[in-house]
């Protein structure tokens, strides 16, 4: 049906290269000629391989596909599908958000067109102003810091007041001095524990991973439900296996889940390439 198309437009993705490696003969000849298969990453819709994508150009004579809705490293990804000697790839990802989610670290690119050309150009991010904690305000946040040292200063100054005048005053006045005493101690334990708390809570978490991985395959790794198809209410997540996609891919043969893509506002640019006689759309 019609939402089922308007799933597979959204969440199918291009076989990637990656998926060939090791595999020759007969192995390397069905991955040349798949042209679907199921996208366990989305947890719906397919990977498309090269002979579906060359049936959808000729079908619609067209010459390349231009997607976007998967983070890539540099921001863009030409899919060749092993076919190195096409001058313009089968499918290119362009990817728009540096950055992504704040943790991916990768470019962001767009594709720009001539007549008889296109031009990939790659932007960094910049980074967000600086934020203390929960959005606290610098005098919330300084205030232990400032508190503490007072209270020290007070506390050191109760003590020399109290040995000066030890012996000279009453029983009753000694007393008073030892209660205050104690209580800037007690308030210098709480305004610590406060200055502690917010110091942590700014400290680096540098040491947090200490696996030999880039930011990227970090974040591929830890954000892998967000590139799930979104689940609707009431839907079970141990039947996305079974959600059916359009009819042109009920029939697909079982595939295996494809390996990590691995993928900053300055703008870089690539040499243009030609795509003439090319019916873009």
């Amino acid at each position: 049906g019609i939402n089922a198309e308007y799933g597979d437009l959204l969440w199918s993705d291009p076989l990637e290269e990656s998926s060939s490696n090791g595999l020759a003969g007969k192995a390397l000849e069905r991955w040349l000629t798949t042209e679907f298969r199921p996208n366990h990453t989305r947890g719906t819709s397919c990977f498309y391989g090269l002979q579906g994508v060359k049936k959808f150009l000729e079908t619609n004579e067209l010459n390349c596909i231009i997607r976007a809705h998967e983070v890539q490293k540099h921001g863009f990804m030409e899919h060749r599908f092993l076919q190195a000697e096409r001058e313009i790839p089968y499918v290119i990802t362009v990817f728009s958000a540096p950055n992504y989610c704040d943790k991916y670290e990768n470019f962001a690119s767009y594709v720009s067109f001539t007549d008889d050309e296109y031009e990939s150009h790659m932007m960094t991010w910049t980074e967000h102003p600086y934020q203390l904690p929960h959005f606290i305000d610098v005098f919330s946040f300084i205030f232990p810091f400032t508190a503490e040292s007072v209270t020290k200063f007070f506390i050191q100054l109760l003590d020399f007041l109290r040995k000066g005048s030890k012996g000279t005053g009453t029983k009753q006045e000694e007393e008073e001095m030892e209660k205050k005493a104690q209580g800037m101690a007690k308030l210098m334990v709480f305004l610590k524990q406060n200055r502690m708390q917010n110091q942590s809570e700014v400290m680096p978490l540098a040491d947090k991973y200490k696996q030999n991985l880039s930011m990227f395959d970090r974040a591929i790794r830890e954000d892998g439900n967000n590139e799930l198809r979104p689940l609707s209410a009431g839907v079970d997540a141990r039947k996305l296996s079974r959600i059916k996609s359009s009819p042109h891919v009920a029939g697909m043969a079982y595939g295996t889940k494809r390996a990590a893509v691995p993928q900053r506002q300055a703008t870089f640019h690539f040499g243009k390439k030609k795509a003439a006689n090319v019916g873009w759309v």
